[in-house]
């Protein structure tokens, strides 16, 4: 079976950029940091909409918006973490 695209980019392999599940993961990361730009950490919808882009981010870890990444799913972070505002994080490996 072939290697999909996005693992052959999590993989740190060359890839087909153009690829619909690459594409798709950019542009639903860029709706949601577009919706990120206009909250603060305050905001209620703050914490589910930042969970909607990095799965498993956890609850004492905060991201000062605003905040750029390519994917949301490639981001790892660990208890406590703090990004001040306009971190860009490039997401294409892990």
């Amino acid at each position: 079976m072939e290697e999909k695209e996005i693992e052959k980019m999590r993989r740190q392999k060359t890839y087909y950029f153009s690829d619909p599940e690459i594409e798709a993961s950019i542009i639903r990361s860029q709706k949601i940091c577009a919706r990120l730009r206009n909250m603060t950490i305050a905001d209620k919808e703050y914490r589910d909409t930042i969970r909607q882009l990095i799965p498993g981010i956890p609850d004492s870890t905060l991201i000062c918006p605003p905040f750029h990444c390519d994917h949301g799913h490639g981001i790892h972070l660990g208890e406590g973490v703090f990004m001040n505002y306009g971190c860009t994080v490039l997401d294409g490996g892990y």
